[in-house]
């Protein structure tokens, strides 16, 4: 196999790590607890919105591992051929 491209796989497969990272852990779970604080400290209180803050907490671990290996499954791929 050509050195490149196992360096440009390599870098995919880092770059969906890295992307998995910023979706679960910034996005969803930071911007969550963000959301449910600013929501709380509102004068008036949306519980509909506190309730999406506290499942976008909860479903950060998913949504990471998602979009992770939406990138990290193709780079495997072209890896192995």
């Amino acid at each position: 196999m050509n050195k490149v491209r196992i360096v440009l796989i390599l870098l995919i497969i880092g770059a969906g790590l890295l992307f998995g990272l910023y979706v679960g852990f910034f996005f969803c779970f930071i911007g969550g607890i963000v959301q449910v604080i600013n929501e709380i400290k509102s004068p008036n209180i949306n519980s509909l919105i506190l309730a999406l803050g506290v499942i976008r907490i909860l479903f950060s671990y998913i949504v990471g591992w998602i979009s992770t290996l939406f990138i990290i499954i193709p780079g495997l791929k072209m890896l192995c051929k």
